[in-house]
């Protein structure tokens, strides 16, 4: 339940901030950290497992860009799915939302 409520929150803001003459094109996929370990900010076997297996669900899809917060957790789930599109990750603050929506605007915003 709360990483459904995390998405609604990150969902809402996103939309709040666009502007209704703005388009923003394409599909944006939203992905929480896989499993970490207690305490620490890294992917425990089960999280490395994870983020494998999101890569190869995700590996062909158009994909044009990955963001992920300043957290390795987060870096380290989406490593295997850049690594197979050839992309780097886009590192935005955490604490900045706003900021994370205004480079998504700006970039895929017709």
């Amino acid at each position: 339940m709360k990483y459904i409520i995390t998405i609604l929150t990150v969902l809402t803001l996103f939309l709040s901030a666009c502007k209704t003459t703005e388009i923003v094109s394409g599909n944006v996929i939203l992905v929480r950290h896989a499993e970490r370990d207690n305490g620490v900010d890294a992917l425990n076997d089960v999280g490395k497992k994870r983020a494998e297996n999101l890569a190869k669900m995700l590996e062909n899809t158009d994909i044009k860009a990955v963001y992920c917060s300043e957290y390795q957790r987060t870096i380290a789930t989406a490593q295997p799915l850049c690594e197979r599109l050839h992309l780097e990750p886009i590192i935005y603050d955490a604490r900045d939302i706003p900021s994370l929506i205004a480079m998504i605007k700006k970039d895929y915003s017709k």
